[in-house]
């Protein structure tokens, strides 16, 4: 069962701010989000708000900063997800970049919450269209799963091929283990945006959890295909409303179980961030947790 609380347990989400100073700059995003669904007949709504800021300093110095909220009902009661968090980097002389990360997730029920900490060191490699960061880190839960070691790597690729398409992809570990016991937790994921024009902008994205230890299998997926729109009109503002099909399915290798959820979002960025609504599968590929756990979990919510 605690593999299963930690994957409940795990996410988070995003917010910011923008504006543009000389060469300095903030580059902020904000979706308020709607949605409805169903998985094996039983139906559930959620409300969210994520936030999401790129700060960009001209001396190498950058912080990246998310934070969320949602609340999901179902025919059991509500479930509240609220997340937080930080990375530091520092980029040196020929597009290499250092830093460090620190996020935690907090789950409540009404009963019962519980919290995942993360915590760790970055890597990357950054240039005008092209950003790859690797991560490693540890985590741990408050109440404390007694005995229970858990560690992230991962890796992430981001590349602007024009000014209109931006791909995405992520390959992470998640390491558990208690009492000589180790189980990975493998994630993956793709995702694309593409501007068909000033106005309209089309998003998609696949996730991907699994584990596979002691002839066990179990996975998670899910998969987004989305197309915001911008609102005309708003003096000072670029906001643009979306509309997001997601389709998730349970496979333990013997049966699965499908479900399927219609997701709205009104999402204004700031500065040069990205339009693509916060909370989409899409997003969160691009904008991945440094978790196998955190982005399914995320996006579910």
């Amino acid at each position: 069962m605690k593999i299963f609380q930690i994957v409940l347990f795990s996410a988070a989400a995003a917010l910011p701010s923008g504006a543009v100073l000389a060469q300095d700059s903030i580059d902020t995003v904000a979706t308020l989000g709607f949605s409805s669904g169903s998985f094996e007949g039983n139906g559930y709504t959620t409300a969210s708000l994520g936030l999401f800021s790129d700060l960009r300093l001209s001396n190498g110095f950058g912080l990246e900063t998310t934070l969320g909220f949602s609340r999901n009902n179902d025919d059991f009661g509500n479930v509240d997800l609220s997340s937080f968090g930080i990375a530091p980097t520092f980029a040196f002389g020929g597009g290499y970049k250092v830093g460090a990360y620190f996020s935690r997730t907090k789950l409540d029920d009404g009963i019962d919450d519980i919290s995942l900490t993360n915590r760790g060191v970055i890597l990357g490699y950054e240039i005008a269209s092209l950003d790859i960061e690797s991560y490693y880190g540890t985590a741990d839960t408050d109440p404390a799963l007694v005995g229970l070691d858990i560690k992230d790597m991962g890796l992430k690729v981001v590349y602007d091929v024009s000014n209109e398409v931006t791909l995405g992809g992520t390959l992470s570990r998640t390491k558990l283990k208690a009492s000589g016991v180790a189980v990975d937790v493998d994630g993956f994921g793709i995702a694309a945006t593409y501007a068909v024009n000033s106005d309209v902008q089309i998003f998609g994205g696949l996730q991907q959890i699994s584990m596979n230890d002691f002839g066990f299998d179990l996975s998670a997926t899910n998969v987004g295909l989305g197309i915001a729109y911008n609102l005309p009109g708003m003096s000072g503002l670029n906001p643009n409303i979306s509309l997001e099909l997601v389709h998730n399915k349970l496979d333990d290798g013997i049966t699965s179980v499908d479900g399927n959820e219609v997701r709205f979002g009104l999402t204004i960025p700031f500065g040069n961030a990205s339009s693509t609504p916060r909370g989409s599968v899409a997003a969160n590929v691009i904008n991945s947790e440094r978790s196998s756990l955190s982005p399914l979990v995320l996006s579910a919510f």
